[in-house]
């Protein structure tokens, strides 16, 4: 599905730094769409394409889940040798995103539930993933060594925080509806994953990545 102009336009100013070859549409837009995200909490986490490659956790469009990130104190960790390292500081300050990317201009809250469910998945129930490839497996060795006591016991108190990121080329959508699924699939996931503090999905839209990436070139 085509982008409209200006969507279009960010993405092929953003494939001017990093080489993009004989990639879809939809996957393009992912890789933009999760560096907009990570980001945010990290902003000099992607030197090349290659590091952006190392969140993907769903090659064959069946997981529910595009990309998961891990950042501890502000870094964007690549590895479950990462959190041994930032444990030394005593201190870890926890953000775990879960990002799902769709192109269409809607939203589709099927979808929605689905990646909501891939979560779940994630935390409790990893056996029923289907896609189990080498980033997924890195995800969870990840999350696996920072609730170690060992070193969950240096997270401040308010991490590990969950992030969820549906994000659409929409512009509106059923907002009470979709408000009433991300909240009420938040209290679920705190309810059983107790030692994640937080849980905070959105829906993130057209204007969302307009003003994140002109925010980004702004600072550059």
């Amino acid at each position: 599905m085509a982008l409209n102009k200006i969507l279009q336009g960010m993405l092929d100013d953003f494939k001017k730094d990093y080489i993009f070859e004989n990639l879809e549409l939809s996957k393009e837009f992912e890789y933009f769409v999760n560096y907009l995200i990570i980001s945010k909490y990290h902003p000099d986490a992607f030197s090349d394409k290659g590091d952006m490659d190392r969140v993907i956790v769903d090659e064959k469009s069946q997981f529910g889940l595009d990309a998961i990130a891990f950042i501890v104190n502000g870094n964007l960790v690549l590895g479950k040798d990462d959190i041994l390292q930032y444990a030394k500081s005593k201190k870890l300050d926890v953000d775990i995103l879960f990002i799902q990317t769709k192109t269409e201009e809607k939203c589709d809250t099927g979808d929605l539930l689905k990646t909501i469910q891939a979560t779940k998945n994630f935390f409790e129930n990893f056996d029923a993933i289907t896609e189990k490839n080498s980033n997924v497996l890195n995800a969870k060795e990840i999350y696996d060594e920072l609730f170690k006591y060992e070193n969950f016991r240096y997270c401040t108190s308010q991490s590990p925080k969950c992030h969820i990121y549906f994000v659409t080329a929409a512009n509106e959508w059923e907002k009470s509806l979709v408000d009433n699924i991300c909240k009420s699939s938040g209290k679920e996931i705190t309810s059983i994953i107790s030692d994640i503090k937080s849980v905070d999905i959105q829906v993130l839209g057209r204007e969302y990545k307009i003003d994140a990436y002109n925010d980004i070139k702004n600072t550059i």
